[in-house]
């Protein structure tokens, strides 16, 4: 129930300023901008996020901040203010790096990846989403396993890279369903633009083949053949 998160929230954020508590403050104010988030206001998100990320930067609070910026970032590219989510995603790595988070590190490289790939740069986005897939696979994080196949999939089928990339994505596809993962949203359209990139070029037919082959190959296959794809 989205409406008494959001009371509950504002009910907190009234109280822990009435205190003139900083810290509950800033935390309140993330939990508050999550739920906007999630309800896909991302407008009313962001301006509660921005407040949230500048008192736990002025309170050097690396560990929370390292959410705050990642989440804010999210909002942002999904404004299409991808220079700006771009800087907060580099943030978050360096946060996360030195607060030892490094499951909310692997999203923050893959989000480097997706930002890239939404500006264009394609071989800039293929280089962080192998590099958010080693960290992925060194903490067996298997969904952001998933999600990094994704996009190099997605990386190979904006090259032209066919019969690779529907590999990729059948893999992917695997995995995802293995795991009852939710695919976010705005993955799911990358996803379908993808999908029909390999289609015009393949043909139905191979596609299908391709994609079966993926979803055929052990989890070290499908890492051994996005490790291959040259940068």
């Amino acid at each position: 129930d989205y409406a008494s998160a959001k009371a509950l929230w504002q009910e907190g954020l009234d109280i822990w300023r009435g205190l003139g508590d900083d810290e509950g403050v800033a935390r309140a104010l993330g939990d508050l901008a999550s739920v906007y988030d999630l309800e896909g206001e991302a407008e009313r998100a962001i301006p509660l996020y921005e407040e949230s990320a500048d008192l736990l930067r002025r309170l050097g609070l690396e560990y929370e901040l390292g959410t705050v910026v990642s989440n804010l970032g999210v909002c942002l590219m999904s404004q299409g203010r991808l220079d700006e989510a771009a800087k907060l995603y580099e943030e978050a790595v360096e946060l996360c790096r030195a607060s030892g988070r490094e499951e909310q590190l692997v999203i923050s490289l893959f989000n480097l990846g997706r930002v890239s790939m939404l500006q264009g740069r394609h071989e800039t986005a293929a280089g962080w989403f192998e590099r958010a897939l080693e960290a992925a696979r060194e903490l067996g994080y298997r969904e952001m396993i998933a999600y990094c196949l994704k996009g190099i999939g997605e990386v190979l089928a904006a090259r032209g890279t066919g019969e690779q990339a529907a590999c990729l994505l059948g893999a992917s596809d695997r995995l995802f369903l293995e795991l009852g993962a939710h695919v976010e949203s705005s993955e799911q359209a990358t996803y379908a633009e993808a999908v029909e990139q390999l289609k015009d070029a393949l043909g139905d037919d191979a596609y299908g083949s391709a994609h079966a082959e993926g979803e055929a190959m052990s989890l070290d296959q499908a890492l051994a053949l996005a490790r291959a794809i040259p940068q």
